[in-house]
């Protein structure tokens, strides 16, 4: 018994980890080459440059925002979304009375307005002049850097629950509560694959680097999307959080029951690693791959946890 038992302590450490505490929770992460930009619910984006290691003095203010009101008081609002394009930013955040603004970022110079239309959940760079917003009532929109509308979108859905852009921001991934899976082409301007046989309700997350897509939802399976090809692996509760390795070969996901995050091979599912979550009482939200074997978590805390697979 105590041979079993050691052998499960060293499977679960033999790797180490470095962590990350900011002043305030973390509500959202972009990375853009080597940096990590995070926000967090007291209105500030921060850097880091993962090059010079992961420690609190290597990060840097990329902007704060001012404080906000309800009905109640004042508060200093949270980033929900960044977008990074050629050093210039379009950030989400909240504002007053439960609105969103939306706020563009260049050499220095924040300019923020209240956004006029509802359920805003994502905005992203098409290019410098060009921006893509994606809505929760499974609509998106293309305007120029004026805020114009070029053209938009309506997909035949109730409600649009997440959304990623790929690296040459010509494709969109959005995924609905019903489970399926959507890529739209931006140039052409219509949808151009549509996927609906791995989940039957709610998404929680999707991934899309290099040509694949991973998933994972309520209905506790994980998918793996690669040239029109649908596959799952079946687990016994939710997952919740899931990311792919930039070069789109590794799977990490968080397995609720164990308190652990799973990696495992995206051709075959083939179990890679685990690493057992040091805080018990660390939910994950996010997990963000920051290079091939290299990945980070983040949760309903100020904290973010690295981890390196080698």
């Amino acid at each position: 018994m105590r041979i079993l038992f050691l052998i499960f302590f060293l499977a679960f450490n033999l790797y180490a980890y470095e962590s990350l505490e900011l002043n305030a929770s973390v509500t959202t992460l972009k990375q853009d080459a080597n940096i990590l930009y995070i926000g967090t619910n007291d209105g500030q984006i921060s850097s880091i440059d993962l090059n010079l290691g992961i420690d609190k003095q290597n990060l840097k203010n990329v902007a704060k925002f001012e404080k906000i009101k309800n009905s109640y008081n004042e508060f200093l609002p949270q980033i929900y979304s960044i977008d990074v394009y050629k050093n210039s930013f379009l950030i989400i955040s909240e504002a007053d009375f439960g609105a969103k603004n939306l706020s563009t970022l260049k050499d220095g110079v924040l300019n923020t307005k209240k956004f006029e239309f509802d359920g805003l959940k994502k905005a992203y760079f098409i290019d410098e002049n060009t921006y893509l917003f994606v809505f929760s009532g499974a609509t998106i929109t293309l305007v120029d850097s004026n805020l114009k509308v070029l053209k938009s979108f309506k997909f035949n859905h109730s409600l649009l629950n997440s959304s990623n852009i790929n690296l040459a921001r010509n494709t969109l991934e959005v995924d609905f509560e019903s489970g399926e899976i959507k890529l739209f082409d931006i140039k052409k301007w219509e949808v151009i694959a549509n996927f609906d046989a791995v989940h039957k309700d709610n998404i929680y997350q999707v991934d899309y680097k290099n040509n694949t897509l991973v998933s994972c939802a309520i209905d506790g399976k994980l998918g793996v999307i690669r040239n029109n090809q649908q596959s799952f692996m079946q687990k016994d509760f939710f997952i919740y959080a899931c990311a792919l390795s930039p070069n789109g070969e590794l799977i990490a996901y968080s397995d609720y029951n164990q308190n652990t995050i799973e990696i495992v091979k995206s051709s075959n599912f083939e179990k890679v690693a685990s690493f057992k979550n040091v805080d018990d009482e660390f939910v994950v939200r996010n997990i963000l791959f920051v290079d091939d074997y290299k990945f980070s978590i983040s949760g309903y805390n100020n904290k973010i946890f690295f981890w390196s697979i080698k």
